[in-house]
């Protein structure tokens, strides 16, 4: 079964392109123009992977990661973060949210696609776990 990604960005551009390029790795690529969009999506359809852009109108990415924390099936799944937005503050934010990973636009789609796909085998891990070297 292909891996069913949601693209949510204000950009019709960027939608076309990263859908295009994921589609050709094989991916089923969903897109929507904001988090509120995306988030009707997310109810109505099983989704693997969320690239999200965080400045968008009607509904912030930032605000749809939120809430896609809130929703039991989605607290694991990977959310990586597509945007030129690179405040300390707002990747904080993300991170405590558990972003998967913050890649700054422009990407270039190759880079994008290792990116999806090495996210595609890795589970989130808890925002309060952090990660420690083991001692040799």
């Amino acid at each position: 079964m292909a891996s069913r990604i949601l693209i949510v960005d204000d950009s019709e551009a960027v939608r076309r392109m990263h859908g295009e390029a994921l589609q050709n790795d094989g991916h089923q690529v969903i897109t929507a123009c904001n988090g509120a969009e995306g988030l009707a999506l997310a109810r109505s359809e099983q989704i693997h992977l969320f690239l999200v852009d965080l400045n968008m109108p009607v509904m912030t990415g930032s605000a749809m990661v939120r809430e896609l924390r809130n929703m039991p099936e989605y607290r694991d799944t990977p959310v990586f973060v597509l945007s030129s937005e690179s405040s300390h503050s707002m990747v904080m934010e993300m991170r405590a949210l558990g972003v998967t990973a913050w890649i700054l636009k422009p990407v270039r789609t190759d880079l994008l696609q290792a990116a999806v796909n090495q996210g595609l085998g890795l589970k989130r891990r808890p925002a309060e776990q952090p990660s420690v070297p083991e001692k040799a």
